[in-house]
């Protein structure tokens, strides 16, 4: 799932956006809240992802804590993620956040490429094509995996997209980029507030 940057469009608590997968080419519309805590944090954020060429749709819900301080006071110590199934919410990961430092000057968007981490660790990427599971051959093209996704083997592959540490990554630098947002407009939204009682 790949997003562009300022693809994100936001009103109050609610974003949108249109990205696209590109192992299959299939555009995909993105929608959501984050929804605040008594303090104006974030304390969960909800988000839909429909596919255009099928219309499929998936919603997983992220929920955040604060019990520590990691670097940064209005950025979570804790992120689970769940992915929603009908009426059940399944636990997809636990993120807790140690330390985190801003760096002083921008950084190039390339440090923020996960292909980088997956290719240095080897980690191997599962593509979902029309019914089917794949994954790149030694020649660079899909090639199927002889599972099907019926009974225990659609957990077991759910549950192997579920380790996928390339989703991890994209959960962790979006929550991160949604925070700085929501900052960034609270802050805009005090200055503007202060102003107009100046004046």
């Amino acid at each position: 799932m790949h997003l562009e940057i300022g693809a994100v469009k936001w009103t109050e608590n609610g974003f949108a956006a249109t990205g696209y997968i590109p192992e299959i080419r299939d555009p995909v519309k993105v929608s959501g809240t984050v929804e605040p805590d008594a303090l104006g944090y974030a304390r969960e954020m909800v988000v839909h992802y429909r596919t255009d060429t099928n219309g499929r749709h998936y919603e997983y819900v992220l929920r955040y804590g604060y019990d520590t301080n990691a670097g940064l006071s209005f950025l979570p110590s804790s992120i689970e993620s769940f992915w929603i199934n009908g009426t059940d919410q399944i636990k997809l990961a636990d993120f807790a956040l140690i330390s985190i430092k801003a760096s002083p000057v921008a950084l190039s968007p390339s440090l923020f490429n996960p292909h980088k981490v997956l290719s240095s660790n080897a980690m191997p990427v599962v593509f979902y094509r029309k019914g089917a599971w794949y994954m790149t051959n030694a020649l660079g093209h899909l090639a199927p995996i002889p599972t099907p996704l019926t009974g225990s083997r659609m957990l077991s592959a759910r549950d192997g997209l579920a380790r996928n540490q390339l989703y991890y990554a994209i959960v962790l630098l979006s929550t991160v980029a949604a925070f700085s947002t929501i900052r960034r407009i609270n802050k805009q939204n005090k200055r503007q507030t202060l102003e107009s009682i100046l004046i």
